[in-house]
């Protein structure tokens, strides 16, 4: 499932990481730690990377208690509803419950430190809603192994073909793009909204009609990449992630769409009030909730990056500026050279190398001396 994941540029951000949290927060050089070797993902995150585990352990020890840090509040509200939200809707997906409190209360508190650190770690993007549920099936697939699901979501979120760091930042200019959850009236243009005028036009027409927006059911889907579960079934987003760390953003769309295709019939028979309920009462003997088969019919949606790049082009034409420094990876690729790593201590990195773990304003660690150079530090855990 992570074979997507191998790529130089993000391995060697979360080994800088890796390194600068070990040297700096444990007190021991990690100089010995080679971050430029040619490691497949597959063998990081099969095994107990004794750095790696180090590192994670000493972020979640400086986070400290409960309440320390700033989205805390936010963070343990939505751990209870990852686990204990809408159980009406979990047995509609028949998602397992047959774990004990004790096993519930662990699995709260295991997902608590993973988002506490890993929000400490990246202040810029700090903690979003959704965050929860992708850090919670991380866990599940790394059979609750905190140290693997941290560098897991890390990797993942630095990686510019993902695009999380803007689609979880403050403002969520992702979201806005593309699920459309704000109402622009005749003129809406964002991305999925167009998608389905283009593709099902009846539909379209009928969502018009009731005044409802197509965001009401995808804005979930997107700010969680379908880990809610509030409509698939776990087999089938494992599926839906395999393919999204192959193909990136392009399948999530189809996803989508091939949901709203196969519900497309029954839609048309309700009003605006019974349209969301159609998504979570989806019997799971429907064929669209078959792994493969779900699969098979997104890939049939004609959707492709080129369109995905024109609609966001339209997008950055009628709102200038909210999107910020965001680009399509795709675009950029055949468009702009590949810029040279930079060269820290000897070492190749994306970013600039993570010298310190910590913020300099923090007071843990001293400022760097006058001689050395200056460095953007996404990182608070004071």
């Amino acid at each position: 499932m992570w074979r997507a994941c191998h790529d130089p540029d993000t391995h060697k951000y979360v080994c800088d990481l890796a390194e600068a949290v070990t040297s700096h927060l444990g007190g021991a050089s990690a100089a010995d730690e080679d971050s430029d070797e040619a490691l497949h993902w597959s063998s990081i995150m099969l095994k107990a990377s004794p750095t790696w585990s180090e590192a994670y352990a000493l972020v979640v020890a400086k986070c400290g208690e409960n309440g320390c840090l700033e989205h805390d509040k936010q963070i343990l509200a939505d751990v209870d509803r990852t686990f204990g939200r809408s159980s009406l809707r979990k047995q509609a997906r028949k998602v397992p419950l047959h774990v004990s409190v004790t096993d519930v209360d662990e699995k709260k508190l295991a997902l608590a430190r993973v988002l506490r650190a890993f929000t400490a770690t990246h202040t810029t993007m700090g903690y979003c809603q959704g965050m929860n549920f992708l850090t919670a099936f991380m866990l599940s697939n790394v059979q609750w192994n905190e140290a693997q699901a941290f560098w897991l979501v890390t990797a993942i979120a630095v990686s510019p073909q993902y695009q999380l760091m803007e689609l979880y930042r403050p403002g969520v200019p992702l979201l806005n793009l593309r699920a459309s959850t704000r109402y622009f009236g005749d003129d809406d243009d964002v991305v999925l909204h167009s998608m389905v005028q283009q593709l099902l036009p009846d539909l379209h027409a009928h969502f018009e009609a009731e005044d409802f927006h197509v965001s009401m059911c995808a804005s979930g889907w997107f700010m969680t990449l379908f880990t809610n579960c509030d409509t698939l079934p776990a087999d089938a987003v494992v599926r839906v992630l395999d393919c999204f760390l192959v193909y990136g953003w392009k399948i999530i769309f189809q996803v989508a769409l091939a949901l709203l295709q196969f519900l497309q019939h029954d839609i048309l028979q309700v009003e605006f009030e019974a349209i969301v309920d159609l998504f979570y009462s989806l019997d799971d003997a429907a064929l669209i909730l078959h792994p493969e088969y779900l699969i098979h019919a997104a890939h049939a949606i004609p959707v492709t990056d080129d369109m995905l790049v024109c609609l966001q082009d339209d997008y950055e034409r009628e709102f200038p500026g909210t999107l910020g420094p965001l680009r399509c990876p795709t675009t950029e690729a055949k468009s702009t050279p590949k810029q040279p790593s930079r060269v820290v201590n000897g070492r190749a990195s994306l970013l600039p190398s993570l010298v310190t773990a910590l913020s300099f304003s923090s007071g843990i660690v001293d400022a760097p001396n006058a001689d050395d150079e200056a460095l953007d530090i996404d990182c608070n855990l004071s």
